[in-house]
């Protein structure tokens, strides 16, 4: 079974607490090819309906607006699924 990569990014440490506004991954065949496990995804790291008018620094640097932010679902509501897709599955955690 071939490693699963994920690289993800969010608002502070605790994933629990702390919002997540990208994820994806993907793993590699040794054939070269690649497969994606979870298609790059976009979220608000705000609860569902509380994202701010202006974005903080942090995001509005990489281009999460407050209106982008007001379009994205909240991460609580699309996020756990995803991290489902990598119960029991060998799991590399990309820093940077």
């Amino acid at each position: 079974m071939n490693p699963i990569f994920v690289s993800s990014a969010a608002t502070g440490p605790d994933c629990e607490r702390d919002g997540i506004f990208y994820l994806e991954a993907a793993s590699f065949s040794p054939s070269g090819g690649t497969h994606s496990v979870i298609a790059a995804l976009e979220a608000s790291p705000f609860e569902p309906d509380c994202a701010p008018a202006s974005a903080p620094k942090k995001l509005a640097d990489l281009g999460f607006t407050g209106d982008r932010l007001a379009q994205l679902p909240s991460w609580r509501n699309v996020v756990p699924a995803q991290l489902g897709l990598l119960q029991g599955q060998r799991v590399v955690l990309l820093e940077g």
